[in-house]
């Protein structure tokens, strides 16, 4: 007999949170959707934010408890030299920073991202 297992671990870190102007995240996964590097149908989210890391993008990520899709990225040199300069780990969509009263200020946030991204099983045997 065999039980699948699936597991998602995430690695959690205590940062900063920025945020998008408005208006402006929903026009990024609009492009991103255009270039088939986000699905047409978004997952169930809390909200959108963009990373330092590319490679991220589409997956989903827990800040402070809530679901957050990687939606962006820093794409240029001097996007990841302003994020690292300042601090930033993260920005969340303008939405995201009225609902948490923060535009404008900032927010220290917890960001629990997946150490592998799904699906990822484990197959253990048991004897009978």
């Amino acid at each position: 007999m065999s039980v699948v297992l699936v597991a998602l671990v995430m690695a959690c870190s205590v940062g900063t949170a920025s945020q998008y102007g408005p208006g402006v995240m929903e026009k990024v996964i609009r492009n991103r959707q255009s270039i088939k590097s986000l699905p047409i149908h978004l997952p169930p989210v809390d909200g959108y934010i963009a990373v330092y890391d590319c490679a991220h993008i589409g997956s989903v990520w827990r800040i402070n408890n809530e679901r957050f899709l990687v939606a962006d990225c820093a794409g240029d040199a001097h996007t990841r030299w302003w994020m690292l300069w300042y601090g930033i780990d993260i920005e969340v969509d303008y939405k995201t920073a009225v609902r948490w009263h923060s535009v404008g200020a900032g927010r220290e946030v917890t960001v629990c991202k997946p150490l592998f991204e799904p699906p990822h099983t484990l197959e253990v045997f048991v004897k009978s």
